[in-house]
This record gives structure tokens, C-alpha cells and sequence, in this order.
């Protein structure tokens, strides 16, 4: 019976205490806080590193479009999960 008390506190923890401490965090700001204090998250440097990445997609898919017309491309496996993979 002992055991069966601390499984129901441990999942009340995990269930509502989570919930409970992010809306603590929210409520006091921290979150906000901690990003105020970021220099590299400003909207300006979030949108220079989004025009980086669609530049080196759109040239990438250029690529791979060309090397699929010429008959060229050869695609990759999937390399799978993290913990699946072999080095």
C-alpha cells in the first residue's frame, strides 16, 4: 500500500508539476528575462539566419533538380534515428 501512495505522488508530480512550473516561470517572467538577454535572438538576426538557410535550401534543390533531369542524382537512406545509427 505504501508503494502504490509514492507511484500516485510521483505521477501527480510529473503530471501537474510540470504544467505547474511552467506557468510559475511564465507568471515571474524568467522565460523573458532570459531571452531579453540574448543578443542573437532579436527578430532582425532570426530573419538573417531564415534568408541564410532558404538561400542554401533553394540552391541545394536546384542541384538536386538538375542532377534528377540529367539522370545523375542518386538519393541517400535515410541514416534513421540517432541512437539506430552506426559510425
Amino acid at each position: 500500500m505504501k508503494m502504490t501512495w509514492i507511484l500516485v505522488a510521483i505521477f501527480l508530480l510529473l503530471i501537474l508539476g510540470y504544467p505547474i512550473m511552467v506557468g510559475y516561470g511564465i507568471s515571474t517572467g524568467y522565460v523573458h528575462n532570459k531571452m531579453q538577454a540574448c543578443s542573437e535572438c532579436t527578430i532582425e538576426n532570426i530573419e538573417k539566419k531564415m534568408e541564410k538557410l532558404k538561400v542554401e535550401h533553394d540552391k541545394k534543390l536546384e542541384e538536386n533538380k538538375k542532377k534528377l533531369h540529367d539522370g545523375t542524382y542518386k538519393p541517400t537512406p535515410w541514416a534513421g534515428w540517432p541512437w539506430n545509427r552506426e559510425y
